[in-house]
């Protein structure tokens, strides 16, 4: 045996030290080439061993050698050889090289070595791997090439709990009866076909952290208020109240009974820095739950004017923001989407990023959902029931281009293209709703209150009805701004547009008749507006961009409050938690107020 080894090891040799003393190719070019896989790449099941020919060869057939044994040929160009590599059972390496015939001229390539793992044999593809989790969820497995099997199990905690016989491998999950915010370790038992043999996968750890009935979802924990605060409540998924009350310090203040759960608290009462405790009852009609306790600081009164706290860098640029409690999203253009813990305004932190594909160029949020406006790519949903988790989930193309988004509830209102695009979010997905073409140009930017959207096209404004968000119908298109319309902000009983020449307030009390109320005419215009407490806040453009502070008290007329002032074009503007959050070329700046 040791003769017949040697022997076919000199044939070897000698058959490439033939082809290597044949060979006429010019010193520059490669006659054949191993083109795929790449020297250095770790693989694993059944792959394509690929080789071409240099720039002015072409060859009879290729010979394919893995580890100095032929393998196969192919006689027709590209040549392929389809390489399994089940065959072996261990983590290992080889050689690959390949032999080129011309006549008789032969060629033989570059050596390609590459790393051979076994496939998994079986999987747990979701709930992933430190997951949150409740309700009813399904289990899923993935098998791995060239197993088969007769049954698989499935384990909880080292306990059996189902058998699927079936491919696809799946368990439906009921977590119901499972202890709350608890982590739970799950993993597969397979058996393969027509043998004795078993195979367990991974442990995947999940955590069963079951919504609360209701929380205070507006101001956040430790946060400092002042003026007027809207106190806001939030059902959990699958709870309904007929009516929630509101109480400062232990004392009922106020009552709503219908969603979004509001509560309008006037702090001018309190002395400055004192501390209170909000918290809420929501009632069911049979039973009722309390919200857990939100601590805040009462600041008396607004300073008037901006102070610079903290600069985040954006180098795409941000092109909108988007806040909520103590978290800032950035929609950044080409560089994505950015999420920020902004609980210490002097010292944010990132917590995610999202590479898009496309040019991010608006952003929403109204938890647990997030969505980022991607330009010609549509949009992508993200949950952020865990605010420091950001979780991406489905995406929606439309047929325009998505340049901002509004969320309301479950839908998702697209300011995309030369229309208003209407999505439905359920689970992780985005589907279609419904679409109403805006034709007075392109549509910039979009607000929605109640059953009314506000679709800003750069020529005017289209007052919308949604309440059957698969037919919307226009009640009326308003035009009389001056200059191109940029932003659009709405709130009960008014809307406000930002143009490249002013900002204008108009009523909505009929939505059939806009009617002007106000106006401020800005030296470069503005590219984003937000109104809070009576104070409506603008991002100037032009070179000497900014921030612009307005009151609005008087709801008749806007007053000159405050501007902060920064060399560049800013694009946008929000507010949350009493800061303000300015958005410019190349960062957001974090301003006190």
């Amino acid at each position: 045996m040791k003769k017949i080894a040697l022997i076919g090891l000199l044939a070897i040799t000698l058959l490439f030290a033939y082809c290597s003393d044949n060979s006429t190719e010019p010193a520059d070019i490669d006659p054949i080439s191993i083109t795929s896989p790449e020297n250095g790449d770790t693989i694993s099941g059944t792959i394509d061993i690929t080789a071409a020919a240099g720039s002015g060869y072409s060859f009879d057939r290729v010979d394919f050698y893995i580890n100095g044994d032929s393998v196969g040929t192919d006689a027709a160009s590209p040549y392929i050889y389809e390489w399994n590599t089940i065959i072996y059972t261990d983590t290992s390496q080889h050689d690959l090289t390949v032999i080129a015939y011309d006549g008789d001229d032969s060629y033989i390539s570059d050596t390609v070595t590459v790393t051979t793992i076994p496939p998994i044999p079986i999987m747990i593809t979701s709930p992933v791997d430190n997951a949150n989790i409740y309700g009813l969820v399904k289990i899923l497995t993935e098998v791995g090439e060239g197993y088969t099997f007769s049954r698989v199990d499935f384990y909880i905690d080292g306990d059996s709990v189902y058998s699927d016989t079936t491919s696809l491998y799946e368990y439906t999950w009921n977590t119901d009866s499972y202890d709350d915010s608890t982590y739970y370790s799950l993993h597969v038992k397979a058996y393969e076909t027509d043998t004795t043999k078993t195979h367990l996968s991974a442990t995947v750890t999940v955590r069963i952290l079951r919504p609360l009935p209701i929380t205070i979802t507006a101001p956040v924990n430790n946060s400092t208020v002042s003026g007027s605060v809207n106190i806001t409540a939030q059902a959990g998924s699958g709870y309904t109240f007929t009516r929630v009350d509101f109480y400062v310090d232990g004392d009922s203040v106020g009552t709503d009974a219908s969603s979004p759960y509001t509560y309008s608290w006037d702090t001018s009462i309190y002395s400055d820095g004192s501390s209170h405790q909000l918290y809420v009852i929501g009632y069911t009609g049979t039973t009722n739950y309390t919200s857990p306790v939100v601590n805040v600081t009462v600041q008396s009164g607004q300073t008037g004017e901006f102070v610079l706290l903290s600069t985040i860098p954006i180098t795409s640029g941000a092109k909108r923001v988007a806040a909520e409690g103590s978290h800032l999203y950035i929609a950044a253009g080409t560089g994505g989407m950015y999420a920020y813990d902004v609980s210490s305004p002097s010292s944010p932190q990132q917590i995610y990023m999202y590479n898009s594909p496309g040019d991010a160029k608006g952003i929403d949020t109204d938890s647990p959902y997030l969505v980022l406006a991607d330009g010609d790519n549509g949009v992508q949903l993200f949950s952020i029931a865990d605010p420091d988790t950001v979780v991406a989930g489905g995406t929606y193309n439309t047929s325009g281009t998505s340049w901002n988004v509004k969320i309301v509830g479950s839908n998702v209102y697209i300011a995309d293209g030369n229309a208003l695009e209407i999505l439905t979010i359920s689970g992780n997905t985005l589907s279609h709703a419904g679409r109403l073409t805006i034709g007075e140009g392109t549509v910039q930017d979009i607000d929605v209150v109640g059953s009314i959207a506000y679709v800003l096209d750069v020529n005017g404004l289209s007052v919308v009805n949604v309440s059957n968000p698969g037919s919307p119908s226009r009640y009326s298109h308003y035009t009389g701004f001056t200059g191109q319309c940029i932003a659009v902000y709405a709130m009960s009983g008014y809307v406000f547009a930002a143009t490249n020449d002013e900002i204008v307030v108009l009523s909505t009390s009929s939505p059939s008749n806009l009617t002007e109320v106000a106006s401020y005419s800005t030296q470069s215009g503005a590219n984003g507006v937000y109104v809070a407490n009576q104070i409506v806040y603008a991002a100037k453009g032009g070179s000497n961009g900014g921030a612009l502070a307005l009151d609005f008290s008087s709801g008749s007329s806007l007053t000159y409050i405050d501007q902060y002032t920064i060399s560049q074009i800013c694009n946008d503007i929000t507010v949350s938690g009493g800061y303000v959050f300015l958005a410019s070329l190349d960062k957001v700046d974090i301003l006190g107020f």
